[in-house]
C-alpha cells in the first residue's frame, strides 16, 4: 500500500510513514456454519447461542454476523494470554458516521446495547 501512494504522490513530495498501530488478526467464527472449525471451543458456541438469543430478545430480529476488519489488537492479545475468545457485538450504524468529525451515537441504540449485554452476561453466567 505504500508503494502504491507513493506511486501517487506529486512530484517533488516526499511522504515517510510511520507505523503506530499493529495488532495481531483475530477471529472467531459462528456455530453452524460451513467454515466453523471442527474443534470449537463449546464455551464459545455457548457464548454465540446466548449472542442470538439476547440480540433477537431486544432487537426483535437475530444478529446479522459480518466478517468485518476492526483495530482492536487486545482482542488477539486476550485470545492469546488468557485462551479465551471473544464476541464482538458492534452498535454503530451507517448514520453514526464512526470516526467521522461529526461522529453520533443514539442513545436508543446504547440502551438496548446496555439490555443486550446485560442479557448475554446473565445467560453466559447461568
Amino acid at each position: 500500500m505504500t508503494e502504491a501512494i507513493r506511486s501517487r504522490a506529486p512530484k517533488g513530495v516526499t511522504i515517510e510513514f510511520v507505523d503506530q498501530h499493529q495488532g495481531d488478526p483475530y477471529v472467531v467464527v459462528p456455530p453452524g456454519r460451513s467454515n466453523t472449525p471442527p474443534d470449537q471451543s463449546p464455551v464459545l458456541a455457548r457464548a454465540f447461542r446466548a449472542t442470538d438469543a439476547a440480540v433477537t430478545r431486544v432487537w426483535g430480529r437475530p444478529p446479522l454476523y459480518l466478517r468485518e476488519g476492526g483495530s482492536v489488537p487486545i482482542i488477539a492479545d486476550i485470545k492469546r494470554e488468557t485462551g479465551l475468545d471473544s464476541v464482538m457485538l458492534g452498535l454503530f450504524l451507517p448514520e453514526d458516521n464512526l470516526h467521522a468529525p461529526n461522529e453520533g451515537f443514539s442513545l436508543d441504540v446504547m440502551r438496548k446495547g446496555i439490555e443486550t449485554a446485560e442479557q448475554l452476561l446473565e445467560s453466559v453466567a447461568s
